[in-house]
């Protein structure tokens, strides 16, 4: 089954860039996906920094992922929806992996995937192939109770707390290091 891992950026602060908290609440939960559905590939992220810095922690959790850039996930690409959704199926298509995450905002993943997230949460759509993934959202859409199927791995998603050797590894993006 090929899975899209969809998260709109994380909390930020006056200078746009993503703020430590923010980052360690997406960095725990992650790891929790990583551990229910496996490893992602690749991250497509927007180029605007905030996304940049979010799909760096995601890119961390998920064994260093690689990092693509797109255009099409930028903020004010909202207005071409069927254009981003045709340019992700072209880019998953092309990768090796059957998971990919996609950092965005909340114009482009509510036009795009007929979802709202507040910043540092996902949502899990899989399928045969990446285009049927949009063929039927709904129907595609992976419930986090699937991903975390017992109460404390719940429990540990919706309260996400870093471990100390968590932290160290955060510590190792050089934008988190002064907060951290």
């Amino acid at each position: 089954m090929k899975k899209f891992i969809i998260y709109r950026h994380g909390e930020y602060d006056d200078r746009q860039e993503l703020t430590a908290q923010s980052a360690q609440e997406i960095f725990a939960r992650t790891l929790l996906i990583k551990q229910h559905i496996g490893c992602a590939g690749t991250v497509f992220t927007s180029p605007v920094c905030r996304a940049e810095q979010t799909a760096r922690v995601i890119s961390l959790a998920m064994d260093n992922a690689r990092i693509e850039t797109e255009a099409l996930l930028a903020e004010h690409m909202s207005d071409y929806p069927h254009e981003g959704r045709d340019r992700l199926i072209k880019l998953a298509g092309g990768q090796k992996c059957d998971i990919i995450a996609v950092v965005s905002h909340r114009p482009n993943i509510s036009r795009m995937f007929m979802v709202g997230l507040n910043p540092g949460m996902e949502i899990i759509f899989e399928a045969e192939s990446w285009g049927e993934i949009f063929e039927n959202l709904g129907g595609n859409l992976i419930a986090r109770s699937q991903t975390a199927p017992d109460a404390s791995l719940l429990q540990r998603y919706f309260n996400p707390v870093c471990s100390e050797e968590e932290l160290q590894q955060l510590r190792r993006l050089d934008f988190l290091a002064p907060q951290l």
